[in-house]
């Protein structure tokens, strides 16, 4: 009884042609482009969606600064001085960045700072003073921040 004994020479397949193990077929070449390629796409995505929410946290924290600074100013004012108080202009944000305040009064209506304090009845204790700093930003998107404190007499 004669055994048959099947050896690969080097570089040569199983029955003496080219081996199929030297490189990969094109279809193997596509898929893993496939995979990679998506792979990038969305690395590049978070980038840019990282980037986006780091803009937005900036803008809202020099809003936030904005907004601490007129309340702070409007601390220590008597009644008088806080109707009458114009707020600065802060440009941080842009040309469209506005600065309001408000007073609320009991009945829920609103008067827009700063007004003639001869115009306006009688106030209630306290007074609820809202302060807004709204822009635009790059994206084109209209953006809020506001705090509202009472203020005692």
């Amino acid at each position: 009884m004669k055994v048959l004994r099947f050896t690969q020479a080097a570089g040569r397949g199983r029955f003496g042609g080219k081996s199929s193990c030297r490189g990969m077929t094109l279809l193997e070449l596509m898929f893993a482009a496939g995979v990679v390629g998506l792979a990038l796409a969305f690395l590049f995505g978070s980038l840019v969606t990282i980037a986006l929410a780091s803009n937005l946290t900036q803008n809202r924290g020099i809003a936030a600064t904005h907004v601490a600074t007129v309340m702070e100013e409007l601390h220590g004012m008597g009644l008088q001085q806080l109707l009458t108080y114009m707020p600065p202009v802060f440009t941080n944000l842009g040309a469209s960045e506005v600065v309001q305040l408000e007073a609320i009064l009991d009945n829920g209506s609103v008067i827009t700072l700063p007004v003639d304090p001869a115009t306006v009845g009688p106030l209630p204790n306290p007074l609820l003073i809202r302060c807004r700093v709204s822009w635009i930003d790059a994206e084109n998107r209209p953006m809020a921040l506001e705090a509202s404190q009472f203020f005692y007499r």
